[in-house]
């Protein structure tokens, strides 16, 4: 319980009034004249009990109505703690999770920030339990809404073929082995189980530029897909200044490079962008996305700017007319009480 005027709390020191009342209006016995007192006994009556009984609950009543005085001069607000039904927890799928004492949700799918966003306009505390993958923080990064608490789930090392082609009479396979902290491949020759054999035409790319033929080298040795450099190649790349895409395809014949230089190269995966374009049909970069079990540390996830602890939020209610009304009852009970023990 809160209130809106504390100061008026003193005002319980008028409790002294009731029962000083009920000290000070005793009645005396009724004077009777015997003779002699040789056989008269001390005893209590059982009218006397009941007197006694009938003034303490005057008491009480008269204590009553000077405490809901005083709690409505206060502006007394019944506070009710958050309860389990305040308390969310969101599991992405795919999270194990045990809770006992909190109502549980799925997490929405798409990008983190997103949600994040959509939580934040919730009532309710929010915890999330989540794999925080890389590949879900698109965008802008946002301050972590104050009602939600993002948890970062463990999750076991994942290890899948990414794609698989046919060069000649062998066939590569091309293995991803995601964690939570970084993904790397390797190249070997096998028959993969769960993913069909691509068989990629040879590609000749005619370009002069150096990145580009260090990248088409990597596809070339580490990749092992049939792709070359030839002056006279049907794949023609060009670099330009324009922004746009890192790779894009212009037409048919005609591959563009937006500005290109070796940070853009590096931070922009200019293999892997490369060998999309090139060889879309056997969809690696989708497929490492999907099972991509990289984590976000939390100090990257998300801006400092506010605080990311969740904290007790508690909901208050005026009581004023459940006062009014227990003290007009309170008032009539003892003015019935009063009268009838003539008090």
């Amino acid at each position: 319980m809160t209130f809106a005027n504390p100061s008026y709390l003193w005002a319980f020191a008028g409790l002294a009034i009731p029962l000083a009342i009920h000290l000070l209006s005793r009645k005396e016995g009724k004077v009777i004249r015997v003779g002699s007192l040789r056989h008269v006994e001390e005893s209590n009556t059982s009218q006397f009990k009941s007197i006694k009984l009938n003034e303490i609950f005057l008491l009480l009543l008269r204590s009553l109505m000077v405490t809901m005085i005083v709690l409505f001069l206060a502006g007394a607000q019944c506070t009710n703690p958050p309860g389990k039904s305040d308390k969310w927890l969101m599991v992405e799928s795919g999270v194990d999770q045990k809770a006992d004492s909190l109502e549980v949700h799925p997490l929405p799918e798409g990008n983190y920030y997103s949600v994040a966003k959509k939580l934040g306009d919730l009532p309710n505390e929010i915890v999330v339990l989540s794999h925080s993958r890389v590949n879900k923080f698109n965008g802008e990064r946002i301050s972590l809404p104050a009602n939600v608490s993002w948890i970062t789930a463990e999750q076991p090392s994942k290890k899948f073929a990414a794609t698989a082609w046919q060069a000649g009479d062998t066939v590569f396979v091309r293995t991803a082995n995601s964690s939570s902290i970084a993904t790397s491949f390797n190249t070997s020759i096998g028959i993969p189980d769960s993913i069909e054999i691509q068989k990629p035409e040879p590609i000749k790319v005619s370009t002069d530029n150096a990145l580009v033929v260090a990248a088409l080298a990597v596809l070339k040795n580490e990749f092992k897909l049939p792709v070359s450099v030839d002056k006279n190649g049907d794949q023609k790349i060009l670099v330009t200044n324009n922004a746009g895409p890192i790779v894009e395809r212009t037409s048919a014949n005609e591959i563009t490079i937006h500005k290109l230089d070796q940070d853009v190269a590096l931070n922009e995966n200019l293999v892997i962008e490369l060998f999309r374009v090139l060889y879309p049909n056997l969809q690696e970069p989708q497929l490492a996305k999907n099972n991509d079990a990289r984590s976000m540390p939390e100090q990257l996830a998300w801006s400092a700017s506010k605080s990311t602890q969740v904290t007790e939020t508690t909901t208050s209610a005026g009581i004023e007319k459940y006062l009014i009304l227990l003290f007009i009852v309170s008032f009539a009970a003892e003015r019935f009480v009063a009268i009838r023990r003539n008090q």
